[in-house]
């Protein structure tokens, strides 16, 4: 039987609440960690941290979005229960993974051989900190790639929930017992590596435990990988249009901090990324948020008849503007007073380059909706969509910065945004998966960024209460939820799409017995 659409709802908000605390909780203790890292350990080592993170990351490039597209393969089965085709589905995911996880653990081992030449100039770290630190991150790779990725059975069956309850909740533990560690104990940097071993241990067998319980159905196929293959050639060839997604946008990471380094001076790119790193925690909530109700998006497709689907993605593309525009309102009245008061005013960057970075946020705030209907739709295939938004970067962004310095930069960044993310992106998507009229999703659009206008115009009027962080707390408070009423009160007047969306969310309130 095909699940209502209530079920459904009362998943996305467990789902998304979960996502919520688990981000703030992380957000709060990774604060913390680093300022008490600083104080009891150093610089350097947290600098090494990175370091190998980073390294690590590059050869994770190699995972290519194969779970996007096996996580879109899985909606459709699991949404009529059909445990047998999503086993072997994820069967392919696994045997798959198998293969990048040697990949990786075997050029992790290489990348080690040259650790005495990358880091030969390092002080305050002693010869070893470099391999039990790569070591600690290599092996939480390796885990996920040959026993973790079952977690995908969570995320593509509408509870993405019991991922973070099960495995993310050890995270939290990790992150209290190495501040602890720290604090307290010898060999501080020692244990905190073994700690990072322990708890990635731990949280494997949270998460084998929870699934054991939670899906039982979970049995992935032995089966050898070209016999999979020639059983889902449709698979294969959405892992290999996602190849192109995927190195485009690790392209794109790290485009836009080389041009900086290249034409701005080093101490607007210092600037510039302690404002980046306040944008990417709102760009992060968004991400969070909206990637938690993925699977719910896939089911919705997945069961329901279009007509269906489009007002869901009504709903959805509305709720997403409200929460979006907020964390660019909040980031533009407020993301200078931050950096003031934390690193001082010699960081302060100027009201136009905060003008582009806000553009530059709300970008990435306003696109998740429309990458989970895509990622529901398995529609990958625009591959030439990346290489296009590097062009237009790199057309946009040298000459821009060569004349106008860090403002032309980011403001490059955004046109190449704008042009791929905000008019190709959904356009393709109501062309090929919705196949619904892109004109009403323009025209909702420009009726959203014109309450979002009028909201923000409203907010800055607000005086101040104080100075300090106290003020600085007590300002950020009462401009959201003063934004958050005038938004939500005229879009709920102007728009269809933003009634339904409260009506469903207020039935859900009302009567919770009745969606279990």
């Amino acid at each position: 039987m095909t699940p209502t659409p209530q079920p459904r709802t009362r998943l996305s908000l467990r789902n998304t609440l979960a996502a919520l605390a688990f981000t703030l909780g992380l957000f709060v203790l990774n604060f913390f960690s680093r300022r008490l890292f600083l104080r009891y350990l150093s610089a350097e080592l947290l600098g090494l941290n990175s370091t190998v993170s980073n390294i690590l990351e590059m050869l994770n490039v190699a995972e290519l979005g194969i779970s996007t597209a096996i996580a879109a393969s899985l909606y459709a089965p699991l949404a009529r229960t059909d445990h047998r085709q999503a086993n072997r589905i994820i069967a392919l995911q696994r045997a798959l993974y198998r293969y990048i996880g040697c990949a990786i653990v075997i050029a992790g081992a290489a990348v080690m051989a040259f650790f005495p030449l990358i880091f030969a100039g390092a002080s305050g770290i002693k010869w070893y900190h470099p391999y039990i630190a790569f070591a600690a991150v290599l092996l939480n790779a390796a885990l996920f790639y040959f026993i973790n990725y079952k977690q995908i059975a969570y995320t593509a069956s509408q509870e993405s929930y019991r991922l973070r309850l099960s495995f993310q909740s050890v995270t939290l533990l990790k992150l209290a017992a190495q501040i602890a560690a720290i604090v307290w104990l010898p060999y501080k940097y020692e244990v905190w590596v073994a700690l990072e071993v322990a708890f990635a241990l731990l949280a494997t067998l949270s998460l084998q435990l929870s699934l054991r319980r939670h899906a039982p159905w979970l049995r992935p196929a032995k089966l050898r990988l070209s016999t999979l293959r020639a059983e889902y050639p449709h698979i294969v060839a959405r892992i290999k249009q996602m190849a192109f997604h995927k190195g485009g946008q690790f392209a794109m990471q790290q485009l836009v901090p080389l041009i900086l380094y290249a034409l701005a001076s080093l101490a607007a790119v210092a600037a510039y990324f302690n404002y980046q790193l306040l944008a990417m925690a709102g760009i992060t909530v968004m991400w969070m948020s909206l990637d938690s109700i993925t699977g719910n998006i896939g089911h919705l497709v997945a069961s329901e008849e279009r007509p269906a689907v489009v007002k869901v993605f009504a709903e959805l593309h509305s709720l997403q503007y409200l929460l979006g525009t907020l964390l660019a309102a909040l980031f533009f009245l407020f993301a200078s007073r931050f950096v003031a008061l934390w690193l001082g005013e010699q960081y302060v960057l100027g009201p136009a380059t905060v003008v582009a970075m806000t553009a530059w946020m709300l970008l990435g705030c306003v696109r998740y909706v429309n990458d989970g209907f895509l990622a529901a739709y398995a529609l990958f295939s625009d591959i030439y969509a990346p290489i296009a938004e590097i062009a237009l970067t790199l057309a946009l962004a040298i000459p821009l910065g060569l004349a106008y310095g860090l403002d032309g930069i980011v403001w490059g960044a955004v046109a190449s945004q704008l042009a791929v993310i905000f008019l190709w992106k959904p356009y393709f998507l109501h062309r090929r998966g919705l196949k619904a009229s892109v004109s009403h999703y323009a025209l909702r659009t420009a009726l959203l960024l014109v309450i979002a206008a009028i909201a923000l115009a409203a907010t800055m009027q607000l005086p101040s209460v104080g100075d300090g962080w106290a003020g600085l707390a007590a300002d950020t408070v009462i401009a959201a939820v003063a934004y958050t009423a005038i938004f939500a009160g005229l879009a709920t007047a102007l728009l269809p799409s933003m009634r339904r969306a409260c009506r469903r969310f207020t039935s859900l309130i009302r009567k919770p017995d009745a969606h279990n």
